[in-house]
């Protein structure tokens, strides 16, 4: 469970973050929220689709990892194979927590394995300042907050228009297997392809044609993942 604590220079002066990949830091789950802006790197790696929050019922953007619960099949015993790593794992252990007033201030997740006393990368200086480390983290973290609202921007409007559709994942293994996946959207490109010429043109201009295609041409790295299971 996340334990988020906002950074203090005088409570987390000593602290200092564990760098590198691996399952003792958390990175098995089999898929991890991405946001739009990321389309243009994720689609060279990793297959993208549109799920839902169990809870909320609302609609996020999220990589695909593995092809089945506590799957990564990206990591590695040397790192993370691939060219590009989601936001949300660079991240990793910072987050955005709201103070009493609403401000949202960066905070580090206690609970990690990445927190130590010993090694890694240190917050603050000798003097108490932010060092460049953190002050990239922050950045981070605010390109990533700047995304997330974004993206739900993006997804609205797929609402909105009626573009969204349940996609029904279908893999082949070898010897004739096959497996079946639901719980994925994708966009429908027929009725893309439909839109008014007004609509394509807002579409174009806000960028959400761009991310739309760069989503649907995702869909082609699931055929790294069926090749990087047989090869296990």
């Amino acid at each position: 469970m996340t334990r988020a604590e906002i950074i203090q220079p005088t409570e987390h002066a000593k602290l200092r973050i564990v760098r590198g990949h691996g399952a003792s830091f958390g990175e098995t789950a089999h898929f991890v929220p991405v946001v739009a802006e990321e389309l243009r790197a994720l689609v060279l790696e990793y297959p993208v689709f549109i799920m839902k929050d169990e809870d909320t019922g609302q609609f996020g953007l999220n990589a695909l990892l593995g092809l089945a619960p506590g799957e990564n099949l990206y990591l590695r015993d040397d790192g993370w194979n691939a060219s590009y790593l989601p936001i949300h794992i660079q991240r990793q252990p910072f987050l955005v927590a709201n103070t009493h007033e609403g401000e949202g201030k960066i905070a580090l997740d206690m609970a990690s394995s990445r927190v130590s006393q010993t090694e890694g990368e240190p917050l603050f200086d000798e003097n108490g300042n932010a060092t460049g480390y953190l002050e990239s983290m922050r950045a981070l973290l605010s390109r990533l907050m700047l995304g997330i609202r974004a993206t739900q921007a993006f997804l609205d409007k797929l609402v909105e228009l009626d573009l969204i559709e349940a996609k029904q994942l279908t893999i082949s293994l070898p010897g004739g297997e096959q497996k079946r996946f639901a719980g994925f959207y994708s966009i429908n490109e027929q009725r893309l392809q439909a839109l008014a010429p007004d609509q394509l043109q807002a579409f174009y201009a806000s960028g959400y044609l761009q991310a739309s295609y760069l989503l649907l041409a995702s869909a082609g790295n699931v055929q790294k993942l069926v090749a990087a299971k047989v090869a296990r």
